[in-house]
């Protein structure tokens, strides 16, 4: 069965004469076989207003897997518990927000977002600065090769044996823990 098309109208791309070109319709993002379709609806008989009114007015391409509500659900998680690995927090969006997306994702999201990977910085919920000065005054009567250090903080409950996580840029991320020091060994 043959198309159907108004007479004396050419339907060809290709036999109608060339479009308008220049630098005013390369900058508005007009391609080629884009001005080839809005002449041939000129020489259709559409005006102007009607092309217009049927131009696409929304965002181009397939929708973002992940939504804005989504995204900033993660920020949340992550800001209080930024030491989370990425193939967790692609199965933290699908057991919490039901969302299946891959761990490449979730790294552009985190570039696109600003949020790198810091050292993780824990800090005492009761920490008082006139105490920490006190104990720093009095450590400097103490030469290097008299004094002997037990790191307590290799492990932790809330983050296991994770050292890094993942903050905005140009920021610590810091976690509060109970530290509670006993004076099993003095002087």
């Amino acid at each position: 069965m043959a198309a159907h098309r108004a007479h004396g109208v050419r339907t060809s791309l290709s036999a109608l004469e060339p479009p308008p070109a220049g630098p005013f319709y390369a900058a508005h993002g007009l391609t080629n076989l884009k001005r080839l379709e809005i002449n041939r609806y000129l020489c259709l008989g559409w005006h102007e207003q009607e092309i217009a009114d049927q131009a696409l007015t929304g965002k181009l391409g397939r929708p973002p897997k992940l939504a804005k509500e989504d995204s900033l659900a993660l920020r949340g998680e992550l800001l209080r518990h930024g030491w989370m690995y990425q193939d967790e927090m692609v199965w933290w969006l699908s057991v919490e927000r039901g969302i299946f997306i891959t761990q490449s994702t979730i790294s552009r999201l985190l570039k696109r977002e600003g949020w790198g990977r810091k050292t993780l910085r824990p800090y005492a919920i009761d920490r008082n600065e006139e105490l920490r000065g006190y104990y720093r005054d009095s450590m400097r009567r103490y030469a290097a090769e008299d004094v002997v250090f037990l790191d307590e903080s290799i492990f932790n409950e809330k983050t296991g044996w994770r050292h890094h996580a993942y903050a905005p840029i140009g920021e610590e991320m810091r976690y509060t823990q109970d530290i509670k020091r006993d004076f099993a060994f003095e002087e």
